[in-house]
This record gives structure tokens, sequence and C-alpha cells, in this order.
């Protein structure tokens, strides 16, 4: 009966004891996104939009990504209205803490602003880039918080909910 209770007993040590291997940040996933530009010709307002993509994360705990972005700014440059921008950015970023459920990451890519001037709709194109932070929930939700950069002209803050599949 001691020998069965010492065995028991290291058994379950060792099971607490090991290290989560749950890959929080790899595979489909998609959610929403709220946040505020600023732009250095002092046009600012609030954003709304929503956010998929693919990411692998590596045994070294490395993740890789693809994420297109689709949103409204609410703002009005010069009497002319935004009518969405929409981002395609690739993304490299590491995990991070003991339970490997914080994500650091970089990420650069493209947008696309469309613009209704009251003339004639008119879409710029701009390269994008971003430094962000997301913290994985349980198995399947994590909430991010990121910097974009819009050709060091425009910054965009936006804090977001996501889902992973």
């Amino acid at each position: 009966m001691k020998t069965l209770l010492t065995t028991a007993a290291i058994l379950a040590a060792a099971t607490t004891a090991h290290a989560d291997n749950t890959k929080h940040f790899d595979g489909l996933y998609l959610g929403a996104e709220a946040g505020y530009i600023h732009d250095d010709n002092d046009v600012n307002g609030p954003y709304g939009g929503a956010f998929a993509g693919y990411r692998i994360q590596t045994n070294d705990d490395i993740v890789y990504g693809l994420e297109g972005t689709f949103g409204k700014p609410d703002i009005s440059p010069y009497g002319s209205d935004f009518m969405h921008l929409w981002t395609v950015v690739g993304s490299v970023g590491i995990a991070t803490g003991n339970d490997k459920r914080n994500l650091w990451s970089i990420g650069a890519g493209y947008a696309q602003i469309k613009i209704d001037d009251y003339y004639a709709n008119s879409a710029n194109a701009e390269a994008v880039g971003f430094i962000g932070y997301e913290r994985a929930f349980g198995s399947a939700f994590s909430l991010s918080l990121r910097l974009k950069t819009y050709e060091f002209e425009s910054a965009q803050a936006t804090i977001g909910l996501g889902l992973r599949f």
C-alpha cells in the first residue's frame, strides 16, 4: 500500500510539473478591433474593423503569420470621407512567458485607403508596419494591442479581441 501511494504521488507530481506545450498562436483566427488614428496633418478619429489571419507557431515558439484587416476610420479630412481601409501584413513574433501565452510581434505589408472626396473616389496605396502584443486566454480567445504606422505619416493604435479555430 505504501508503494502504491508513493507511486501515485510521484505520478501526480510529474503530470502537474510538465510544461504546457500548447501552441496558443497557431492556426486560423479572426476578430474585431477598435482604435484611434492620428495623422501628421491633424486628421484624427476613431476606427473600427475586423481582422483574419493564419499563423504557424514553431516548437521554438517563433510565430509566423499572414493577416488581413478591413475597417472604417470615422474621420473626414478636408471635406472628404474615408470609405474604408484595408491591410495585408506578414508578421513574425515570439511567444513568451512560462505558459507561452504572450506574443510579441512585428509586421509589415500593404495598405489601401479609399477616400470619397465628393468629386472622385481615390485609393491610396501605402506601406504599413506594426508592433504588437497579444495575450491568449483559454484555448481560443486572445486580446491584442497594436500600434501601426502608415508610411510614418499616420499612426493607428488598436485593441482587438480574437478567436482562434
